[in-house]
């Protein structure tokens, strides 16, 4: 008699964490420095300090995707929107970028039918206005010591809503002149999300604001800028800070 044992894997099970109507707020600060007292400051940079703020609506919700609307606010009180949509099973987007399955744990890919094989490092939590509430973390990595540069991003996702709650990006080039920028993104403050407020302070917006002209948007990543800091080390530098306001209401 022969035993014969088949095993069966079972496909893993994305869950989306929200639902139309939703709004997340968020605020970056970046730093950027060189060995060269008169290297440039990279135009990208450049660009995203004219930019407030940026808004995410939540505008439609079915089992693979997410759809999405980006308002940017800019210091010259001009806006602009962008709409896009999320794949949660392969991770393929346009727009805003930052949104997973809900309740993913350790271990687990944040795309299964993607490409990218990246999972859920571990999950750890913070303190919020209205209280704790587990993160799940996930880093990705490009390059090397032995390359021209090496990238780390390191993302925080809400466990509860699969939403971005915080981004660090570090560029570090190998090649004369050395440089280093660094984007620290963080959320701000939440709408129509129960149990979850992020700040009994949040940074709001003037309401005076124009609405969207048009839906064009100069964010088709997750690089969104709203404070930089430029220093460049010994001869140069620069300190550029700004604080901004938005309306909580979306």
């Amino acid at each position: 008699m022969f035993l014969v044992s088949v095993g069966f894997v079972q496909a893993q099970t994305i869950t989306s964490g929200v639902k139309p109507g939703m709004a997340f707020d968020y605020t970056v600060f970046s730093y950027w420095s060189s060995y060269d007292a008169w290297d440039l400051i990279p135009d990208d940079l450049v660009l995203f300090n004219e930019t407030l703020l940026i808004e995410l609506r939540i505008r439609d919700v079915s089992t693979k995707y997410i759809g999405t609307d980006s308002i940017c606010y800019y210091i010259d009180e001009t806006t602009s929107l962008s709409s896009g949509t999320v794949n949660l099973y392969t991770g393929e987007s346009t727009g805003f970028v930052g949104i997973i399955g809900a309740n993913l744990n350790v271990g687990d890919l944040i795309h299964p039918d993607g490409t990218d094989g990246l999972k859920i490092l571990d999950t750890t939590t913070r303190s919020y206005a209205s209280g704790d509430r587990a993160v799940n973390h996930v880093r990705v990595v490009d390059g090397d010591k032995k390359s021209d540069y090496i990238s780390t991003r390191d993302l925080y996702f809400d466990k509860v809503t699969g939403v971005l709650v915080e981004q660090l990006d570090r560029v570090e080039t190998n090649t004369y002149p050395n440089s280093v920028s660094q984007v620290t993104w963080k959320i701000n403050s939440t709408f129509d999300i129960e149990n979850w407020v992020v700040s009994e302070h949040p940074i709001t917006i003037a309401d005076s604001f124009s609405q969207p002209s048009d839906k064009n948007s100069v964010f088709s990543n997750i690089y969104l800028l709203v404070a930089i800091v430029v220093a460049v080390p010994i001869v140069l530098t620069v300190f550029v800070i700004m604080f901004y306001k938005k309306k909580k209401h979306k």
